[in-house]
């Protein structure tokens, strides 16, 4: 009877709905925009926080490494049944840099029946991609994160040769060897890399120029290097040197010397003499029988009438 009353009032409550009126999708709700889609966040960023992205939304950048079989079902979302495992570096790290290359993320997951995974084919080891998701999880301290949409992007990337001969480069910089260090930069087609990686290389190309007599060119990297990454305060400070030892740019002076008007010595108050303080009287001594001057006194024990008795010391020579 029950049932019956309840179907009815339901059957009644989608007839008076309001025509076009779509029941909400909670999980679509939270995929439209609880993070304004304007902040852009890096993989670096949920990893480092994971609770404060617990259950949102997050949108990212990242470079694909390889597949993977991360899995723990009785603690996770996700099973190798019906999730495929994928380890990608962020956009944001440097793979020429030891420790960015050795620190990928290993726990991104798409559903098997995600159109997304069709993209999956395309990756190549580096290749750049732009993803939406939801932190599923967190297990010890780490985000365990569903894709539910991937995009290839279309800009550069790293391969195995490009990020060898940018070591290189690196390897001779440390040496002092700036003309070997140019020559490997400037073997790195930039049109071929990734924005961050391209601007590194311009910068490098641009430091080995100024310090190998090549001033103009190095102006030349540098505000590439620059207009690809206008925040990055090493390339502006190698721009200012450059344009300084060119005449363009005048060095900065050193503000005007204050002179200190010395200060006329001030004369000192006399101060009052201490009060003399009279000698203390000695006791007269009695008569000598006989009469006569009084006689010495005796020396203390242990000393003389002039030297002081020796202080008594520990053998340690202490009092």
């Amino acid at each position: 009877m029950r049932s019956g009353i309840y179907g009815w009032l339901l059957t009644a409550a989608l007839l008076v709905a309001p025509a076009g009126a779509q029941m909400k999708d909670p999980e679509k709700e939270l995929l439209e925009g609880i993070l304004p889609k304007e902040r852009a966040i890096t993989l670096q960023e949920i990893r480092k926080n994971p609770e404060g992205f617990r259950n949102f939304k997050v949108e990212f950048v990242g470079q694909f490494h390889a597949l993977e079989r991360m899995y723990v079902p009785f603690f996770t979302f996700f099973t190798p049944e019906e999730y495929v495992n994928i380890s990608a570096w962020g956009d944001e790290q440097d793979l020429f840099d030891p420790q960015d290359y050795g620190d990928d993320f290993a726990y991104l997951f798409l559903a098997k029946d995600n159109t997304a995974t069709q993209q999956l084919v395309r990756l190549r080891r580096y290749e750049r991609f732009r993803a939406e998701g939801i932190v599923r999880n967190i297990f010890k301290g780490i985000p365990w994160i569903e894709i539910k949409k991937l995009e290839v992007e279309e800009e550069g990337r790293w391969t195995d040769e490009r990020l060898t001969r940018m070591v290189r480069g690196l390897h001779a910089e440390r040496q002092g060897d700036w003309r070997a260090a140019g020559t490997e930069y400037s073997m790195l087609d930039v049109k071929e890399l990734p924005p961050r990686g391209a601007a590194e290389v311009w910068k490098r190309l641009g430091m080995a120029q100024r310090r190998t007599g090549q001033t103009q060119k190095a102006i030349d990297s540098l505000r590439e290097s620059l207009e690809l990454r206008p925040g990055d305060r090493e390339a502006s400070e190698e721009l200012n040197q450059a344009l300084v030892a060119t005449g363009k740019r005048k060095a900065p002076q050193a503000g005007p010397v204050v002179r200190q008007t010395p200060t006329p010595p001030q004369a000192e108050e006399p101060k009052p003499a201490p009060a003399a303080t009279p000698p203390a009287a000695t006791p007269p001594q009695p008569p000598v029988e006989g009469g006569g001057a009084t006689p010495p006194q005796p020396p203390p024990p242990g000393g003389s009438a002039t030297t002081p008795p020796p202080e008594n010391r520990d053998p340690g020579g202490k009092k």
